[in-house]
């Protein structure tokens, strides 16, 4: 337990970066699913950045700043994960709930694990955590086993599933709600299956 509360210390210091990472990153995924007439004439920059695609929006004004490939359609990646806690905190009673880690969450890690990025904490199968843990271990730590753990405990405490179908249709759905019209989630962590 000493480790793990010294893994969530470290964890949090890495939160204020990985915060503004989450805004910029969600800022892509909340883009309009059209191309908007004008981008804002007031930035220019010289900068060419090296990512495939780029959707930067003035959360004052609503105008695209910049743009390159906008509108291709990409896989979410550990974007995913970020989703996954939302739904937990919306619908979870509460952080300390203690969660059993569901061996079909360690199986689908693993099984996906080839040619995948994300962090292998080799999470084991019946191990406990606070829900809270296993969020700060999804979104800072990135790891797989901590989202598809919180997919299927949500999915079983509250609405009785015995897969976690039922907690990627919130996720769908939630996605929707916000204006992600081109988003759609096939699992809890962002591996591709």
């Amino acid at each position: 337990e000493e480790i793990v509360s010294m893994r969530i210390s470290t964890a949090l210091k890495r939160v204020t970066a990985s915060a503004m990472a989450v805004v910029l990153a969600f800022s892509y995924f909340a883009a309009p699913s059209s191309k908007p007439a004008e981008v804002n004439a007031a930035f220019r920059s010289e900068y060419e950045p090296k990512c495939e695609t780029a959707y930067m929006l003035s959360m004052d004004t609503g105008k695209v700043i910049f743009e390159k490939d906008g509108d291709k359609k990409m896989l979410p990646a550990s974007l995913t994960k970020m989703m996954t806690c939302i739904i937990a905190y919306e619908r979870a009673d509460s952080l300390d709930e203690m969660v059993v880690v569901d061996s079909r969450a360690v199986r689908f890690v693993n099984y996906n694990k080839e040619g995948a990025t994300g962090v292998w904490t080799n999470i084991k199968v019946n191990e406990r955590f606070t829900l809270k843990d296993l969020i700060y271990y999804a979104l800072v730590a990135s790891e797989n086993c901590a989202a598809e753990a919180i997919g299927y405990y949500i999915s079983k405490q509250y609405y009785g599933s015995d897969t976690n179908d039922e907690f990627i249709q919130f996720m769908n759905d939630r996605a929707t709600e916000i204006g992600c019209t081109n988003t759609h989630f096939k699992c809890a962590s962002g591996l591709t299956t």
